[in-house]
């Protein structure tokens, strides 16, 4: 089954905290449920609670992915 990913941005896309970024990776099945949360976030990319898409390529899904796979991380948890 193919997936689709997006990652929000808990206090926007610039900050930093304590060295890592706050954002949550999210997973969904179908790319019109993906794009419905995107838009359902913040357009501006430097406010709270900006959404974007992200590919399954990206590094930070691919991290999330492997988390997951070695039982560390659920898909319902939060990469920081």
């Amino acid at each position: 089954m193919r997936h689709y990913y997006a990652i929000e941005h808990a206090y926007g896309a610039h900050v930093v905290n304590n060295g890592v970024r706050a954002n949550s990776i999210r997973r969904f099945d179908s790319e019109v449920e993906r794009d419905r949360w995107i838009t359902d976030g913040v357009f501006y990319s430097r406010q709270a609670g900006h959404r974007r898409v992200l590919k399954a390529s990206d590094p930070r899904v691919r991290t999330m992915n492997r988390q997951v796979a070695e039982g560390l991380l659920a898909w319902e948890d939060d990469i920081r």
